[in-house]
């Protein structure tokens, strides 16, 4: 039988890289459209990485999007919001790093 923390534990979602890679863009007001123009690949392919299909983007496409977005490239590569890092409450607000 499970105890509570079991079960709190069992219902915490996996935040995948698609995942922050979509909350990226909307913290930082910018368009997969625009992304794909500035990584210099296609809209399907941005698409693709945000929904986790096929081979993850490179670390040099993620360090370009982190950028631009203005999120930390740790918290994007894997989750990790580093030492200095604030949580933003909400859209629009700035995580300093």
């Amino acid at each position: 039988m499970l105890n509570m923390s079991d079960m709190q534990q069992s219902l915490v979602p996996a935040w995948t890289l698609g995942w922050r890679l979509q909350r990226a863009l909307d913290f930082g007001h910018v368009k997969a459209g625009e992304m794909a123009e500035e990584l210099e690949v296609t809209r399907g392919t941005i698409s693709r990485w945000m929904h986790d299909g096929g081979k993850p983007p490179k670390a040099v496409y993620l360090r370009q999007w982190a950028t631009r977005c203005g999120v930390p490239f740790e918290w994007l590569r894997d989750g990790d919001q580093g030492s200095g890092a604030t949580v933003a409450g909400r859209p629009g607000d700035q995580m300093s790093a």
